[in-house]
């Protein structure tokens, strides 16, 4: 498709399906826009759109009536509560892991003194 020059294309990295995602816009539309076609690009249901958060260069863009072309940047990093979430359930998996091969690791070493006490002791 050919592109017209008041087209707009924004470069999206999408944390909640760990893809970018090219969305081309109208320069009369609004960061709302922008916001469903991301959403619907990353398979998010209809009613998760608004919970869709977007970023351009390092600022939140909450404010969906503003215009996209008025966005400091053509790239933008988009997530969402589901991906927070998984980040927080993947970290605390790994540091129950971790916790129990430090616990497994203390039990050993334990072992291994007691059992280095007792041949010196029977020495």
């Amino acid at each position: 498709r050919h592109v017209a020059m008041a087209d707009l294309a924004f470069h999206c990295h999408c944390l909640t399906d760990g893809r970018t995602h090219v969305v081309q816009l109208r320069a009369s539309d609004r960061v709302g826009v922008l916001r469903r076609r991301l959403a619907s690009a990353s398979g998010l249901p209809r009613d998760a759109t608004a919970r869709l958060r977007l970023s351009c260069a390092g600022v939140e863009c909450s404010d969906d009536t503003a215009a996209a072309e008025s966005l400091p940047r053509r790239s933008i990093t988009a997530w969402s509560a589901r991906y927070s979430r998984g980040v927080s359930d993947t970290a605390a998996a790994a540091a129950a892991v971790a916790a129990a091969e430090r616990r497994q690791y203390e039990r050993q070493y334990l072992q291994l003194e007691a059992r280095r006490l007792a041949a010196r002791a029977a020495e």
